[in-house]
């Protein structure tokens, strides 16, 4: 074989001058879409050639086809697939100079396989040129017709001896056209058609019997002034077999038409090559989307953005590099990028030795992805910034081995998490004392309280003899709003210790707790001849005086707020992922569920004092044990169905304070 140029000729000057220029389409991008699209089709031989007719690219078809591996055949002149009495007579050069100076050729013929073996091929080749007109090569399309031509042989052996056994054979013919899976349409002479197969009178959305014996100009309306009919008229009049493209407005298809002609009529073969047109559509279409990308959108985007090779020089940056860094592109594309962070990069930011060592990293070691954050000093001309550098190695493509890095500012992130910070910090100092004031307070309402109480007792006793009804029912209620003021206190005491006063967590088994509970609410369970049912349940890291507290209150509510039946509660716990939920539930009086969040906040009740005892604190202590455990607490109720309080706490929790 002749030995050709090397792979990356898949790229013409001019692609890896605009490539460092950074104004065209990254040719690693192109060649990879390019071989994306064309790489899947194995019907076809599909390769590209460089202006002299070496092979730059392979396919799969092409390897299917013609039995060649990829790295056996780049290089290779494509001669190579021709017979050697073409080869002799010129044909592969007339076949490059016909495409080069047309812009594409076609032409149907014997060519050769790898093993020697020789196949009957249809082969497009078509010429590829830049803005410039400049030739940059061809792209060559192979399809395997051996058995088309076989057919075809096959019905030109038949059509001699059609004279002679013309009754035994129709029926024969007949039976092979439809095996065909092409559309076939046969004519007369006079352009009757005389036999279409199955696929021929789907394509056209007619029955045979609609179109056996018409003219194929008024059944077919479409072709009859057109380009098809041109086309036709020219292979009868020539007696060549021609082949072109048409595009059917009517059915919304195009269709690749092959004729051949004879002394009695016409085959005409029609293939729907709808989805191969979308393809090369697409493909241009997103060969122009990408160009544009890169023009209109990465070289203007926001975030920095260096190409490598993979000898780590710069191949590629954008504008945001240009400003982030105070570089001229044209500086740097094209040196060594170890030596530019050394030289024009490192010095700029507050850690240069960090960033430096965290990027070059990378080159040593091309197989991990890396991010973190650095800090522009903002020093003689440059903006004070914060960039996130995130890089990974490139894979595929012409700069496999290479890397891709970007910078996306992040100062104003940064400042608003400085913020942030900042009132987090100051809201902790304000709860810290807010919590404080509330323990200050709640102690030193006590020693008053207990004043007002003994003095009413006091009053109560000594002058009983001469209290009337109302005096003594007044002094009641006095006494009775002391003492719930003093609940109100205790419960707000309790409140602002959960973190003031709060136990480190360490492993609680939560059924000894509930043990602990029930003794504690025993004479109220008795009294309300409540039922209380207990599944087996986990240790967890807790503080085991604060779960108790929970544990004692969604009970305690459980039986106080019972319905007309004795209260049943049942107490269960099931691991979820990472957590444990527990549940308490009841069949009281429920709620509606409008209210299941108030419930939760401080003196926030929904019932009178008379009507249900309390302060309206207790499920407001629960709520901020359970968040100190790291868990959340809720509620599921209906009025009248009960209500299921539910808590959860982590699986798997290292003891703090």
């Amino acid at each position: 074989m002749v030995n050709g140029p090397e792979e990356d000729s898949s790229f013409s000057q001019k692609d890896r001058e605009d490539s460092a220029e950074g104004r065209g389409c990254p040719p690693e991008h192109r060649d990879h879409q390019f071989r994306a699209l064309v790489d899947a089709v194995e019907e076809y031989a599909i390769f590209r050639l460089d202006p002299d007719g070496y092979i730059i690219s392979w396919n799969s078809g092409a390897e299917r086809i013609k039995g060649y591996d990829t790295e056996e055949i780049l290089g290779e002149h494509f001669s190579t697939f021709y017979t050697e009495e073409d080869r002799t007579a010129g044909v592969p050069e007339e076949n490059l100079a016909a495409a080069a100076e047309q812009g594409s050729t076609e032409d149907e013929g014997w060519r050769v396989r790898k093993d020697g073996s020789q196949f009957w091929a249809d082969v497009t080749i078509t010429a590829i040129r830049d803005e410039d007109n400049t030739l940059e090569g061809f792209v060559k399309v192979t399809r395997e017709m051996t058995e088309r031509r076989e057919h075809e042989e096959q019905l030109r052996k038949q059509a001699e001896r059609l004279k002679q056994q013309r009754d035994e054979l129709e029926a024969e013919i007949l039976e092979i056209f439809d095996r065909v899976d092409e559309a076939f349409f046969a004519l007369d002479d006079e352009w009757r058609i005389i036999y279409v197969n199955d696929c021929a009178a789907e394509l056209v959305r007619l029955s045979p019997g609609e179109l056996i014996g018409a003219r194929v100009w008024d059944v077919l309306p479409e072709v009859a002034d057109g380009y098809p009919r041109e086309m036709a008229e020219e292979a009868m009049a020539t007696q060549e077999p021609v082949e072109f493209e048409f595009h059917s407005d009517l059915l919304d298809i195009w269709m690749e038409i092959r004729t051949y002609p004879s002394e009695s009529g016409m085959s005409v073969y029609v293939r729907d090559i709808t989805e191969r047109k979308e393809r090369e559509e697409a493909l241009r279409e997103s060969e122009e989307r990408y160009r544009s990308l890169t023009d209109d959108v990465l070289d203007t985007s926001g975030v920095g953005t260096f190409i490598l090779d993979s000898n780590f020089e710069i191949v590629w940056v954008n504008e945001s590099i240009e400003e982030y860094f105070g570089l001229e592109r044209e500086e740097i594309v094209g040196r060594d990028k170890r030596a530019v962070i050394e030289a024009d990069i490192a010095g700029i930011f507050e850690e240069p030795e960090r960033f430096a060592d965290r990027v070059l990293a990378t080159y040593e070691d091309n197989t991990y992805t890396e991010e973190f954050e650095c800090h522009v000093l903002g020093e003689d001309a440059l903006e004070e910034r914060w960039l996130h550098h995130w890089s990974q190695p490139i894979e595929t493509g012409l700069y496999a081995g290479g890397r891709i890095e970007h910078y996306t500012d992040v100062t104003d992130r940064r400042f608003y998490e400085e913020q942030l910070a900042e009132t987090v910090e100051k809201l902790e100092e304000s709860n810290e004392r807010l919590e404080q004031f509330a323990y200050v307070a709640s102690h030193d309402l006590q020693e008053p309280l207990r004043m007002i109480s003994s003095y009413l007792q006091l009053l109560e006793n000594q002058y009983a003899d001469q209290l009337n009804e109302d005096a003594e029912e007044f002094i009641d209620f006095a006494v009775d709003g002391a003492d719930r003021l003093r609940e109100m206190i205790d419960d707000l005491l309790a409140y602002s210790r959960v973190d003031t006063e709060a136990k480190p967590l360490e492993p609680t088994d939560c059924e000894t707790v509930v043990k602990d509970v029930l003794r504690n609410l025993e004479r109220q369970i008795e009294e309300n001849d409540a039922e209380i049912a207990v599944e087996s349940l986990p240790t967890v890291h807790a503080d085991r005086e604060q779960l108790e507290q929970v544990f004692q209150n969604l009970v305690s509510n459980a039986i106080k707020y019972r319905g007309e039946e004795p209260p049943e509660i049942e107490i269960s716990a099931e691991r979820d992922a990472e957590e444990w939920v527990f549940q308490v539930a009841d069949n009281g009086i429920g709620l509606d569920s409008d209210y299941t969040d108030r419930i939760f906040d401080v003196f926030d009740r929904l019932h009178t004092h008379e009507e249900y005892p309390g302060t309206g604190i207790g499920l407001a202590l629960c709520r901020k044990i359970v968040e100190r455990h790291g868990g959340d607490i809720w509620v599921q109720s209906e009025p009248g169905e009960g209500s299921t309080f539910s808590f959860t706490l982590p699986a798997e929790q290292a003891s703090n304070n």
